[in-house]
């Protein structure tokens, strides 16, 4: 403390007291896991989601390095996802429900669980089975420092950052939001192993196509709009 304040003590007051309280690099990093059991108050679901084919639940937004589970109010949208290849899981929505922290409300319509915390969760495509998630794109992506977002899989190693290349929208990666408006694919890493996932804005009436694959990773490598 005395070092902060020798080196920033010249600050005007409420600058000094933002920058005192601002979280160390592993309060940001162990934030990552906690937004798990924020949302889920027992394991079941994301256990049993694990069984299924080639499923892993990973929780995308735009922020979601900002999560302090000591904060009363944290305001961040979330999409679940789960990519689930046999499409069985839905039929475990019971369980699901179950699964939540309490005193949740839930949105059938947008599909959006909204938590005492401030969290709401998209979980259009772990609740429908479909192979896309229909999400409100603006607020799925940051572009402060270029297009971006944060995930964070269950039982993953880590809070990770996605950006182009591996975000691929019309005509390949994409590193405009042009190029990703209607939609796109997220190359995401885990334990080693890329999974894709795949995102469509909420209400659009437009098609994404895919146009080239990689053979090498068995992904979409371009997509076009019909």
């Amino acid at each position: 403390m005395d070092f902060l304040y020798k080196l920033f003590g010249d600050l005007p007051e409420d600058i000094w007291y933002d920058l005192r309280d601002l979280p160390s690099p592993i309060d940001v990093e162990n934030s990552a896991p906690a937004l798990w059991s924020f949302i889920f108050k027992d394991t079941t679901w994301l256990d049993l989601a694990l069984t299924y084919d080639r499923c892993l639940p990973v929780l995308v937004g735009r922020d979601l390095s900002s999560f302090r589970p000591l904060k009363p109010l944290n305001r961040l949208y979330i999409t679940l996802l789960a990519s689930d290849h046999s499409s069985d899981l839905r039929y475990k929505e019971k369980e699901f429900f179950d699964s939540l922290q309490d005193r949740f409300k839930y949105n059938k319509e947008k599909y959006e669980l909204h938590f005492p915390s401030g969290i709401t969760v998209n979980i259009y495509e772990v609740i429908t089975g479909h192979d896309v998630a229909y999400v409100p794109l603006k607020r799925l992506f940051s572009r402060k420092n270029g297009l971006e977002l944060q995930y964070h899989f269950y039982q993953g190693d880590g809070l990770k950052v996605l950006k182009p290349p591996n975000i691929i929208g019309i005509g390949g990666p994409a590193e405009k939001w042009g190029k990703i408006k209607h939609g796109c694919a997220l190359n995401l890493h885990h334990h080693g192993m890329l999974k894709q996932y795949m995102v469509v804005r909420r209400g659009s009436k437009l098609n994404l196509l895919a146009e080239a694959m990689d053979k090498s990773t068995n992904t979409v490598s371009s997509y076009c709009v019909k």
